[in-house]
Formats: structure tokens, C-alpha cells, sequence
């Protein structure tokens, strides 16, 4: 069995391959997913006018982001990603959409970022905790608020794995929270209210960091084999499942022969006319406050 100490950071921010193909169109189907069923990209508010500038942390193929910058087109979008290949793919994407506000850098949220001072309206950051280390979060979190403007907005989303009627699914899951812990990355167990760590949840880690007004809110998105939702959350699951594979062998205590099984045992379960699963999801955002800004 591995621990943290024996990752290096390279190997913490590499759980799947960002620049695989597959994980390329997995990330851009999620996003329609959460998009088409949560009400668009930013279902818990709408943001005042005028808006003028939004950052997206680790934006993957620049799903968000194109999104975003359709719904507020008098708006400067930027998104942000440290691999080369996703920065390429969102620039096209972005050129075939013909969404002139939206531009993409390539950038690693672990190192400064190189914005300047109150400057965004909104910076958003989804999905964090697969390959932000713990101790990460709160250097990330003050960095953004030193760009954000005051009374802009800092917004997290986290999602925890669900539950389902799969036992194999749920089994798979377990191994590959146990692997998260061994990298030192999130360790909240299936099905637990969502934290960062061992200790903060979303909304403490945004107040912790300065943000005040903070809110919280939950979403419950139902793929069972009736719901709408099913056919495309289920293919998502089992491309997640399969791509996570190599580093669930290499950190979560599992064989090939047996992760295998379990996978087989998921795609029959999970595509049952029985099949119950439901997937987790929690939004917690917060505002930079004046005084914070003056006092720094």
C-alpha cells in the first residue's frame, strides 16, 4: 500500500490524463450533463450587471467557459489550465463557437497566479479536489481572493461519488476514495457530507480564506435507470471508472484481476432497468469583502 509520502506532486495532479482523448470528450459530455440538468452554468445566482471579467480555475477543454461566455457576452472570460493540449482544444472549440469573449491560458493554479489585484467579478473552480493536495487549498484560495474585486465572488464546486444500487460501482468507488487518501488528496468517505480534507467543508474553506456572505447550496442529480439523466451519467461513470484505473491499482489496494471484475460487474448493474443511482453535488460561494480590501 502506498502513503502520501511516497507521491511525488507530479503524480498527485496526474489521476487521469488530462491530454488523453477520452478525457478530453468525458469532461466536455459532463459538462452538457451538468449544464442541461442544474439549469446552465451558474444555477444558484445570477450575476449583476455590468459583468467584466470571470476566471475559470483548471478549466479542462473550456466547457465552463463557453458556456459562461454565451450567457454574459459583454463579459471577458478567461480560462485557465496547465495542460497545453485542453488550452489548444478550448481555443478551437472556442473559434468554431464563434465566442469572441472567451480566451484561454495556460497556466498551473499551484503556482501564483499572474493576474492582477481585484480585478474578476467571478472565479469559479470546479472539481478541485481530485488534484489539488490539501494543504494547497487555502495559498489557492487567498490568491484568489487577492484578484477577485471587492464584492466579486468566489464560487466551488465539489461533487462526492453518490450512491447507487451497484454494488460493484460502490465498490470501485470506495477504492478509489481510499487512493485519494493515500495521495494525500480528498478523503471524504462515499456518501459523506462534502469537505476538504479531513476537516473544512466548502463554505468554512471560502470564510477561512476571507470571503464573507457565504452560501451553500446542494444538488441532487438522479440517473437511475428511469430518469433522463441516465444514459449520458452513466456513460460518464464508466469512462471515469475506466480512465482512473492505473492510478486506483497504483494507490488504492486493489488488484487488476479484481478491479476488472468489479468494472464488468458495474456496466451490467449500472445499465439495469433497476438501476438506482444518484450523484452529489455542492456549490458554496462567498464575496470578497470591502474592508478585507482595504485592510491589505
Amino acid at each position: 500500500m502506498f502513503t502520501a509520502s511516497d507521491v511525488t506532486q507530479s503524480e498527485i495532479i496526474t489521476i487521469i490524463d488530462p491530454e488523453e482523448p477520452t478525457e478530453t470528450a468525458r469532461q466536455m459530455l459532463q459538462n452538457r450533463l451538468l449544464h442541461r440538468y442544474m439549469g446552465g452554468p451558474l444555477p444558484e445566482q445570477t450575476l449583476a450587471q455590468p459583468v467584466q471579467h470571470i476566471l475559470d480555475l483548471a478549466c479542462g477543454p473550456g466547457g465552463w467557459v463557453l458556456d459562461i461566455a454565451f450567457a454574459y457576452p459583454q463579459a471577458t472570460v478567461i480560462g485557465v489550465d496547465r495542460s497545453r493540449i485542453n488550452i489548444r482544444y478550448a481555443r478551437a472549440q472556442a473559434r468554431a463557437q464563434r465566442r469572441s469573449n472567451a480566451y484561454f491560458q495556460e497556466m498551473d493554479i499551484l503556482h501564483p497566479l499572474d493576474f492582477p489585484d481585484n480585478y474578476f467579478d467571478l472565479v469559479n473552480a470546479r472539481f478541485l479536489n481530485t488534484f489539488l493536495p490539501t494543504e494547497e487549498w487555502a495559498n489557492l484560495l487567498h490568491t484568489c481572493l487577492r484578484i477577485t474585486r471587492p464584492e466579486g465572488i468566489i464560487r466551488l464546486v465539489e461533487c462526492d461519488y453518490g450512491v447507487s444500487s451497484s454494488l460493484a460501482c460502490e465498490k470501485l468507488s470506495e477504492y478509489y476514495v481510499h487512493a485519494l487518501q493515500n495521495a494525500g488528496l480528498r478523503s471524504t468517505p462515499v456518501g459523506r457530507p462534502l469537505t476538504i480534507g479531513q476537516t473544512l467543508p466548502l463554505e468554512d474553506l471560502l470564510y477561512e480564506s476571507g470571503c464573507r456572505g457565504v452560501q451553500q447550496r446542494t444538488y441532487t442529480l438522479d440517473f437511475s435507470a428511469e430518469a433522463e439523466a441516465n444514459i449520458g451519467m452513466v456513460d460518464n461513470a464508466l469512462i471515469f471508472l475506466r480512465q482512473i484505473k492505473p492510478f486506483v491499482l497504483k494507490m488504492g489496494g486493489v488488484k487488476p484481476h479484481e478491479f476488472e471484475h468489479l468494472y464488468q460487474e458495474a456496466c451490467l448493474e449500472m445499465r439495469s432497468h433497476t438501476f438506482c443511482g444518484q450523484w452529489l453535488l455542492e456549490m458554496a460561494w462567498g464575496k470578497k469583502s470591502v474592508a478585507g480590501a482595504q485592510q491589505k
